[in-house]
């Protein structure tokens, strides 16, 4: 073999090496984006079994409080019977402020929870669209840098003959 051809054969190593080093890291770049997907899908599944916790501890602190307030009705009513008319305008109060209270408190943690998930699903829909683009571009670098050293081959060929 001649000097021509080992150096022919060494660049010819020499873009294999480059255009492998390229996919490598596309490769990486397609795990990388996978497992960021990952993530969200996982955030996404740890915020929905938590908003139903919430909705859950919603209606249990909701019945809770219906269930004291009959109580506490019903021990006022007895404690001071003959005087129904004062006990009801008070009684009608207390349940007014739990009401208000529970409202307050509890229309805020769902409407910040809900707004958390919607976002968090269409961070996860945006990011998956835009991942998969960018795969798509670089796919298509790499189909377009392999013709290129395909091409960069067979010039180089023309000027140092091969076997």
């Amino acid at each position: 073999m001649s000097k021509k051809q080992t150096e022919t054969i060494g660049v010819d190593i020499l873009w294999n090496d480059w255009l492998d080093g390229i996919k490598k890291v596309n490769e990486l770049q397609n795990e990388y984006e996978a497992e960021s997907l990952n993530v969200l899908n996982n955030l996404e599944e740890l915020l929905i079994p938590t908003n139903e916790v919430l909705k859950k501890a919603e209606k249990e602190i909701f019945n809770f409080t219906k269930e004291m307030n009959a109580n506490l009705k019903d021990s006022v009513n007895e404690v001071a019977k003959g005087s129904e008319s004062s006990n009801v305008y008070w009684f009608n109060q207390v349940e007014a402020v739990s009401n208000h209270t529970h409202r307050l408190f509890w229309n805020s943690h769902k409407t910040l929870s809900d707004v958390v998930l919607k976002s968090q699903k269409q961070l996860s829909t945006k990011t998956e669209d835009v991942l998969k683009e960018r795969q798509k571009v670089r796919s298509e670098i790499v189909k377009t840098i392999e013709e290129l050293i395909g091409k960069i081959k067979e010039t180089q060929k023309a000027f140092v003959p091969t076997r």
